[in-house]
């Protein structure tokens, strides 16, 4: 199939409608429209080592969460960051697409991914004004703790996240779901009747805020939260392209 096809395939199935205004997603360097796409390499982030190792396996496709190009590209140079990795895709021939704030918010996204992966019951959706829909609302199944601790190791568990970090207390009823930073979602999660919220990280001082006002906070890591999708997006690319998917894993941070 050629990566044109694919991308336009992505593109219908992610519309970038559902991109947020200030984002800048979609595909963020091609040499080739016409390359046929036999194998793909999927990543959270597009790194000059996944760009490297995409290359290395022979994928013509490295398809990511977070964009190659997020900030404005003023040069093309090896000693910037940008450049540094736009360089590494051209030079590879690798072509880069990134799906970030729509693949948040729609169908067989972040969210949904990250709710079939926890086993949980959706029941929903909420948002901000301007992703009125990003989030998931979902119930815990019976067949999972609600005793708050059990509960917050199971999600890890599920996840393979070396650790969550819980702020608050209470039996998971009603669960608001917000892979990766989830900080601006809060208040529409209690707005919307949740009284736990699952996201990646949302920092100190607004746990402590919203777990006062009723809102048990789990924080499982960015990562873990969002890495779920690329399962998805694989299963995509090799149903509907026949490709070869891979998996690169772009998590720098090490706990100890």
């Amino acid at each position: 199939m050629k990566l044109r096809t694919l991308v336009e395939a992505l593109e219908e199935r992610y519309p970038r409608s559902l991109s947020c205004a200030w984002d800048n997603d979609g595909l963020m360097v091609c040499r080739n429209h016409d390359a046929a796409v036999r194998r793909v390499m999927l990543a959270l982030d597009a790194t000059r080592a996944a760009v490297e190792a995409a290359n290395a396996a022979s994928c013509e496709l490295l398809l990511t969460h977070h964009p190659l190009l997020f900030r404005p590209l003023r040069a093309v140079v090896p000693d910037s960051l940008g450049g540094m990795r736009t360089m590494a895709a051209l030079e590879s021939g690798v072509a880069v697409l990134s799906l970030h704030t729509r693949l948040d918010a729609a169908e067989n996204g972040v969210n949904d991914a990250l709710v079939s992966r926890l086993m949980l019951e959706p029941c929903g959706t909420f948002g901000d004004t301007e992703s009125p829909t990003l989030g998931r609302l979902a119930r815990r199944p019976a067949s999972m703790p609600d005793d708050p601790g059990e509960f917050a190791a199971c999600i890890g568990r599920m996840l393979g996240a070396p650790h969550v970090r819980r702020t608050g207390s209470r039996p998971p009823k009603k669960i608001a779901l917000v892979g990766g930073s989830g900080k601006d979602f809060l208040r529409a999660a209690m707005e919307a009747g949740a009284d736990t919220f699952i996201t990646g990280e949302i920092g100190y001082n607004d746990a402590v805020d919203y777990a006062e006002e009723g809102l048990m906070i789990l924080e499982a890591g960015h990562y873990y939260t969002e890495s779920p999708v690329l399962d998805t997006l694989a299963a995509f690319c090799s149903l509907y392209a026949g490709a070869e998917c891979l998996r690169y894993d772009s998590n720098p941070s090490v706990y100890h």
